[in-house]
């Protein structure tokens, strides 16, 4: 993935959660390990002119960067190396139905339950 497939990313993200009418002020957080892709200069400057803080986790720091680095891992395992995913806009229509197949997955860090059988257990309580 490209500088160019991460604005585009992130401009779709944006339209589909506020809408035409964007008015984040700095509200927003872009997480990022300052691989190549993330510290090109349109990418920064995309996310300057959309007043979204570009947050990097610190350099050499695996505790930090541990808990995007496990959601990249997975859906890198679980989703990418299965399906074709030559463009951006192709992920983009994939993610809801991904995410929901996760909520019927079970996790070790939930005891080997799913997402769902959790979230109806805390809710019964």
């Amino acid at each position: 993935m490209q500088a160019v497939d991460i604005e585009l990313m992130i401009k779709e993200g944006l339209i589909k959660r506020f809408g035409n009418s964007i008015s984040v002020n700095g509200q927003l957080q872009f997480l990022n390990d300052n691989g190549p892709e993330f510290i090109e200069k349109i990418l920064k400057k995309s996310l300057r002119s959309r007043n979204i803080d570009d947050c990097s986790t610190p350099t050499n720091s695996p505790q930090s960067n541990r808990r995007r680095e496990s959601l990249n891992g997975t859906f890198k395992r679980d989703y990418m190396c299965e399906n074709s995913l030559g463009k951006a806009h192709i992920v983009l229509k994939q993610i809801p139905k991904w995410k929901e197949s996760n909520n019927f997955a079970p996790h070790i860090a939930l005891e080997m339950k799913t997402p769902n059988k959790v979230y109806n257990l805390k809710n019964a309580a």
